[in-house]
């Protein structure tokens, strides 16, 4: 063996003794300071019963950890009794309780995950209405060479309130899409992005969507998207159901006073963070993407966003497709729907 082979493994072994000496020394000063605290807990214990033994003294000492460990959680459970659970904890149990659904039935991953795009075939006739969703997002829009791919309906956005500072914003492409598609042969709705915290602001929303409308007619509802985003700062996240649930019905009210008929959409969670009575009370527009058919939900939905990956002539962008059930019994994608694999 190479001198210097003998070398390291004599520093090797000088290093484990040395290491071993420092544990050792470090293990007899613990249980000298175990050993002081005892005798100095035992000392203070006799000053006020001075006839315990150290025996005694350790027994108690055993017999008061076991009690302490077994009464703990009784204590913690007075501390936060069942019937003082809070509204956020008696939302999320509601939650759980409800039947489970894979991520694409959940539409909480981003649509840019899935590689498919969906066309139409204008030249296929079906039972149902095939239509889009628009924003400023798309830019301007050839309307005519929409309607020519077999559209027949658009939902057009009036505007949005920012999820972190909460103003109402106008959508600069909303009278522009909402003349175009009319004027294409398109029947129309509009919906608003909410992220309204109360029903003042959710008020607020829907006078701001009756004064850009301006008493203009519509062939489709006047929908409330109240959406969970996925910044953590997104004011309307922490908004409980019950306050949902009250801010969707103040911008139903205000909107079908008008003259106009509300709808109300949402995903499989956006929904469910609604009580039932929304369900029940308005038309229902639900979005579920990359399925050939909606899975059972509990919502009887009008309306389904099928894609948000939609390629359709007139439209430079990706562009929501949709499908208006009304009065037939179909829950699938229709004949004239063309999906492209990637």
């Amino acid at each position: 063996m190479h001198p210097m082979c003998h070398r390291a493994v004599l520093r090797s072994r000088l290093l484990q003794e040395s290491e071993n000496n420092f544990i050792q020394r470090w293990l007899r000063g613990l249980r000298r300071l175990i050993s002081r605290g005892g005798q100095a807990a035992y000392h203070f214990y006799q000053r006020f019963w001075p006839r315990t033994s150290k025996r005694q003294f350790l027994l108690i000492l055993v017999v008061a950890n076991i009690v302490l460990y077994v009464s703990l959680p009784l204590l913690l459970s007075l501390a936060n009794p069942a019937g003082a659970t809070s509204e956020s904890n008696a939302n999320t149990q509601q939650l759980d309780a409800l039947p489970e659904f894979s991520s694409a039935t959940l539409n909480d991953t981003p649509a840019a995950a899935n590689s498919n795009t969906y066309a139409v075939d204008s030249s296929q006739n079906t039972t149902v209405r095939i239509g889009v969703d628009v924003s400023e997002y798309q830019g301007s829009i050839d309307w005519p060479a929409v309607r020519a791919n077999g559209i027949e309906f658009a939902i057009i956005r009036v505007g949005a309130r920012g999820y972190i500072g909460g103003n109402i914003i106008a959508d600069s492409y909303f009278q522009a899409n909402l003349d175009g598609a009319r004027n294409a042969g398109l029947d129309v709705g509009v919906y608003f992005f909410s992220q309204s915290v109360n029903e003042a602001e959710a008020l607020a929303e829907a006078d701001f969507v009756l004064g850009q409308l301006a008493g203009q007619p519509l062939d489709y509802p006047v929908v409330y998207d109240f959406e969970t985003v996925a910044e953590v700062t997104g004011r309307g996240n922490p908004v409980t159901i019950a306050q949902r649930t009250l801010n969707a019905q103040a911008f139903c009210e205000r909107i079908e006073a008008a003259g106009y008929t509300a709808m109300v959409y949402g995903n499989y969670l956006d929904l469910l963070r609604f009580d039932p009575q929304i369900w029940s009370s308005y038309e229902l527009w639900f979005a579920q993407y990359w399925v050939y058919e909606p899975s059972a939900t509990p919502f009887n939905f009008r309306i389904w966003q099928f894609a948000s990956t939609g390629i359709i002539n007139g439209i430079n962008t990706y562009v929501d497709l949709d499908i208006d059930y009304n009065g037939t019994s179909e829950r699938q994608l229709p004949s004239n729907v063309v999906i492209h694999e990637n």
